[in-house]
């Protein structure tokens, strides 16, 4: 039993398009692979599936939290690891939005959407509990004009990338 509604909203129609159309056919090929599916995300960005519960004046498309997760959702009953790969840009400017300053979210959200590049995002540590953002060991010290950062990482999501 699917938890995505069966009501065709125009956005969840897209997700079923876009996943039928572009993750489907290969999503075989890159697990067997084990490698980034680059051409499905320069799609999706075409296609405008990704950073889509970011605000249009940032370059999303205003959907609300719940309808992107529908989307997502949808998208992970055809691939879960593509789903995740392309949702991610939003664990990683998700906190810019929350607290940044508007030229924050200007150089970091807008120019990343606008620009179909992808986001990292250090969070996962070993010596503490995993991803949990209130544990984190990893310090930043403003250092003259610039940081010094002290800590280990142990998984950076779309740090290959």
């Amino acid at each position: 039993m699917s938890l995505i509604p069966e009501t065709d909203t125009p956005w969840l129609k897209k997700c079923r398009e876009f996943a039928s159309s572009v993750i489907i056919p290969n999503r075989s090929v890159y697990d067997r692979e084990n490698r980034f599916p680059a051409t499905v995300h320069d799609e999706a960005n075409i296609w405008g599936m990704l950073n889509v519960d970011f605000p249009s004046a940032l370059g999303g498309s205003d959907l609300s939290g719940a309808q992107a997760t529908a989307g997502a959702e949808l998208l992970a009953s055809a691939c879960a690891p593509i789903a995740f790969t392309l949702g991610f840009n939003r664990g990683a400017l998700h906190p810019i939005l929350v607290a940044g300053s508007t030229e924050q979210k200007n150089t970091f959200i807008k120019d990343t959407i606008l620009n179909g590049r992808y986001a990292s995002l250090c969070l996962t540590e070993a010596q503490t509990s995993g991803s949990n953002l209130m544990d984190l060991a990893t310090t930043a010290i403003r250092v003259g004009s610039g940081w010094r950062i002290t800590g280990n990482k142990c998984m950076v999501g779309n740090g290959g990338i």
